[in-house]
This record gives structure tokens, sequence and C-alpha cells, in this order.
């Protein structure tokens, strides 16, 4: 049997790249830069593995602007002219969150602060500002903004396939 790993490094017909969740809070890198640009896996790999191997999760989950920067590359991007198929492969430890626009009602399912159980029992509600302060509505799920991402980058020809990793068993 081959190792897939070594086949997919020394093809050029597999290209990737990496974006990854901020480590604090909850802002992507500006403009188009990511941890590694998409190439041929045969080059992408090494790096990959790097910036996985030196990164702990943290940080918020901006699943919906990590998707619409997906979406930009494939149809205005670099992406659109890549031949093939075309894919997304989101792994997340939690759900999506970091839509300052939202505000969530006391039910704790729709905070991630509140699902993920990290609230103070004192509070009723951590992604209400009124309850928690300042920033506290970047803890709403964003559900539907996410979904809409994945809605779009399917009508664009884009399939996205979601791993959960610990941590997301309360989003399934």
């Amino acid at each position: 049997a081959s190792d897939w790993s070594s086949d997919v490094c020394s093809s050029d017909l597999v290209w990737l790249g990496l974006q990854l969740y901020p480590k604090a809070g909850c802002d992507l890198p500006d403009g188009s830069d990511i941890d590694v640009p998409v190439q041929a896996a045969k080059d992408a790999m090494p790096a990959v593995q790097e910036a996985l191997a030196s990164s702990d999760p943290g940080g918020g989950t901006p699943t919906s602007a990590a998707l619409a920067r997906a979406l930009g590359y494939f149809t205005e991007g670099a992406g659109k002219d890549l031949p093939g198929s075309k894919y997304v492969l989101l792994a997340t430890d939690g759900g999506p969150n970091c839509n300052d626009t939202l505000s969530c009602a006391a039910d704790a399912n729709t905070c991630t602060v509140n699902l993920d159980g990290q609230c103070p029992s004192a509070v009723q509600n951590c992604c209400d500002e009124a309850m928690a302060g300042p920033g506290a509505q970047v803890g709403c799920l964003d559900d539907v903004e996410t979904r809409s991402r994945v809605d779009a980058l399917a009508a664009a020809g884009v399939s996205t396939f979601v791993v959960g990793i610990p941590g997301t068993e309360g989003y399934a």
C-alpha cells in the first residue's frame, strides 16, 4: 500500500493552502494573506505541517468570515482560474461566532460561550452586552451566516467538507 501523503505531496494534481483562525480575538489577517498560500501540495505540505504543529486552538471562530474569504478566492481571486474540482475543508474546534452585528437572547443555545460552558453561573447570557459588557455579542452563534456562505460556495461549484474536532460536540 502506498502512503497517501507521499502520493499527494509528489503530485502537481492536488493543490492546497491553509488559513488558521486567529489565536486571539476574531480578526483574520488583512487582505488576501493566509498562513500557507494555495500551491501544489508537494510544496505546501511542509509549511502546512509546520503551521499546524506550532498552533494551539484558541481565540474566536470567525467561520463565516473565513468561508467568505474562500468564496472570494475561488470566484474573484487567484483560485478562479485553477483547473479541476475545488473544495474547502473546514476543520473547527467550536461553533461559529465573531459576528459583532448579532445579538443573542438569553437562550443558552444562541451563545457559543454559554454552549461551551464558559459563562459564569452568575451571568445569564455571556453574549448580551447588557449582562456581560461591550463586545460580548461576538460570542453569538453565527449559524445562519455560516450556512449562507456554504450555500454560496456550493452555488459557485465549491464543495465544503466540515470536520468537527474535539470541542464541537454541542454544535453537531
